[in-house]
Parts: C-alpha cells; structure tokens; sequence
C-alpha cells in the first residue's frame, strides 16, 4: 500500500526517538532521517484493533477522520453548525489494547445563521478574498484589524441561548455524509489534506464568523506559526499532520453523541 505519513527524525538522527510528524507531500527544510509507515501499518476503524505504527502516525488517522466529521457537520447543518476543537484521541494506558479514536466537538444553534449574517456584516463592503493578500501584507487599514481582534464573547452567548443536541438520526445521517465525501476521492480526482500556512490576521478574517475558532486562535501563542488545512470546500486550523487523502477514510464511522464544556 502507498505510505500514508512519513516521521520525521527530530535531530535528523534515528537514535534521537520516533520522530517528529510530517505530511508526506510537506517539503523538508532540514537534514533528516526518515520513516515511511504505510497505509496497512495503520490498521482499521475498529477501536479494538492495534495498529503497528507509531502513535503519532495513528493519531493522524484519527484526527484526519475528526476533520471529515468537522467538513460533513458544516455540509449537513450550515450556519447552524460551529465548530471548536476535534483532536485524536489517546489510547487509554489502562487498555493498551483498545486503540484511540476521533471526535469534533460542535455547537449546534438556531440562532447561528443570525449571528454569521451579523458578524460578517461588521466588515466593510470592500473586503473581499482579494483583501486576504493585502491582509498577509499588513496593508489594511487599523480599524478593521481593531474589528478582526475584537473579544466574540457576546456572540458566543447568543448561540448557546438556542443551542439544540445532537440526535441518534443526525449521527446515522452525519456517518452518511462522512463516506458520501470520503468516497468522491479517486485516482483520477483525489481530495488531498494541503496545509496552508498563513498570518494570523488573516486567519481571523477567514475564521471571522465563528466566535469559537476566533477563541482558539487567540490561545495560539504569538511566536508559533498559524496553520489551516484544506480539503475539498473545508478549511480548518489546525497543526497537523494529515493523511494525504480523506479516501483512506471511507471505513470512519461515528459511535455516539456526547456532551462537552466550553472553556
């Protein structure tokens, strides 16, 4: 089977450990020793299944399946979908013999199409994806940059006050979307993950009508660099790594519904 993640030695040496996570088609910027893992390594779905590979190459599986579920929560719910966080999750020490898994925590809100409509209506008119460039730049002007940083607390309350649960018949029709997109992936027409560097600013004009990604990427330290992936019409922060392909992820399924809290 082709690789699916290469580790990345972190002094360039074997015998430094494991490595550091590396999408296969990132350019490398340094000496470095690598390990390919290929696809078959990595195992199956099944919770109850051990994987050969290393874990960091595992929670890539994992967190790549938690970005489709992120792509097919906003195709199925639009603006009444907002997203926070969705990370891999770690194998239970207590259990080495049940692997880790993936989720995407979710705010569901009738009140979110009023809030995306609200929020973007706070940019001027001559913002456009045209500006995203002057933006990288740091050419526009002081007040929107002032209007981008602003605190999306308020709106954060606005959404929870019309907040609904997930359902069992939302989980079977988000399992459904999830293979339906995995499986548009072919040979000839793949839907690759590609990680997108890019400022911060503009990160929070992308990001601007959703409070809790605007929440996130202010818990971005301001030294570390921001990164977004992409894949297919879905854009999310994130560090990565990724599998190349979301159609190495047709086998995802989702389990159950839970609840969370917001910090």
């Amino acid at each position: 089977a082709d690789p699916v993640i290469a580790l990345i030695s972190v002094n360039g040496d074997q015998r430094s450990g494991p490595g550091l996570p590396w999408d296969l088609d990132r350019p490398l910027d340094a000496s470095c020793a690598v390990d390919f893992v290929p696809s078959r390594a990595l195992g199956d779905f099944s919770a109850s299944t051990e994987s050969a590979a290393p874990a960091a190459a595992r929670d890539a599986l994992w967190h790549s399946a938690a970005h489709l579920l992120g792509w097919s929560l906003e195709s199925l719910f639009g603006d009444r979908a907002f997203l926070t966080d969705g990370p891999a999750v770690k194998p239970a020490a207590s259990a080495p013999g049940i692997g880790g898994g993936f989720f995407y925590d979710v705010l569901l809100s009738e009140t979110g199409p009023d809030v995306v409509r609200d929020r973007l209506a706070l940019l001027p008119p001559a913002v456009s994806p045209a500006d995203l460039g002057q933006l990288a730049a740091g050419a526009l002007q002081d007040d929107l940059l002032h209007l981008l940083r602003q605190d999306p607390t308020d709106d954060l309350r606005r959404l929870m006050r019309d907040a609904f649960p997930a359902s069992d018949t939302h989980l079977a029709d988000l399992t459904a979307r999830m293979r339906d997109l995995a499986a548009a992936s072919s040979p000839r027409a793949p839907l690759p993950f590609r990680r997108l560097p890019v400022a911060r600013d503009t990160a929070r004009l992308m990001f601007f009508h959703s409070p809790f990604k605007l929440a996130l990427l202010n818990r971005i330290p301001p030294t570390d660099r921001v990164v977004v992936y992409r894949c297919g019409d879905f854009v999310d922060l994130c560090r990565g790594p990724h599998v190349p392909d979301v159609g190495l992820l047709r086998e995802a399924r989702l389990l159950r519904t839970g609840a969370a809290l917001w910090n």
